[in-house]
């Protein structure tokens, strides 16, 4: 899976700042599972806005999860309609096609 996190401004809605990820995960035909998420968010954005801080003066920001593709086993898939292919692409590549470490000749 292809994911953002996003931060946005609360007074403007306009993104500040968007980290993208990718998480593995196996779910079996039929099955269902819950994902959890865990990321590091070291660099929250620089700037935030009067009405962020009013809002909350430690997490100033509207934060949200974007998942933007869905890679399967087979290799069909499903992406947003606002991802940039490019992204499932790479997730295409990391997951169907992995780098082979060790093997230069």
């Amino acid at each position: 899976m292809a994911w953002a996190y996003v931060f946005r401004d609360p007074g403007t809605m306009n993104v500040l700042k968007r980290i993208s990820f990718f998480s593995y995960e196996q779910v079996s035909v039929g099955k269902t599972k819950r994902i959890h998420i865990e990321h590091s968010i070291n660099n929250p954005p620089q700037m935030v806005s009067l009405e962020g801080l009013k809002k909350d003066q430690r997490s100033p920001f509207d934060e949200q999860i974007e998942i933007k593709c869905i890679l399967y086993a087979d290799g069909t898939g499903w992406r947003s309609p606002d991802a940039d292919p490019k992204t499932c692409e790479q997730l295409v590549k990391f997951t169907l096609q992995p780098i082979r470490l060790g093997r230069h000749r």
